[in-house]
């Protein structure tokens, strides 16, 4: 992010769509294993909102943690997928972009609350 440019609201930060690999429009056609992904990264928009909202320093602190737990979460499951499968549930422009929202999280709760 340049000097002087606003943080983008929560939402369009993180969705499920810029961190899925798919964007299958139903259910049933979306495999477990996408459903699963789909699910763990739904996980990671909740903390990352939950964290930005939060005006008391040492909450922020717990829900980045969170947020880096759910993250790992995510990073963890792909690992455990044969190669050709979690490049096509999560490709690598994806899994780049998780690991830089929870940087920009952990930056922006820093930043605000002044935590060190």
């Amino acid at each position: 992010m340049s000097e002087g440019e606003a943080m983008a609201p929560v939402g369009s930060q993180l969705s499920t769509a810029q961190v899925e690999g798919t964007s299958s429009s139903s259910n049933e056609d979306i495999s477990p294993t996408q459903l699963r992904m789909n699910s763990l990264v739904q996980q990671l928009t909740d903390c990352e909102a939950a964290a930005r909202k939060t005006d008391v320093p040492e909450e922020a602190v717990e829900l980045i943690s969170r947020v880096v737990d759910a993250a790992s979460a995510i990073l963890e499951y792909r690992a455990s997928l044969p190669a050709a499968e979690a490049q096509t549930i999560m490709p690598d422009d994806k899994v780049r972009r998780c690991c830089q929202i929870v940087c920009d999280a952990a930056n922006e709760v820093v930043v605000s609350h002044r935590v060190v």
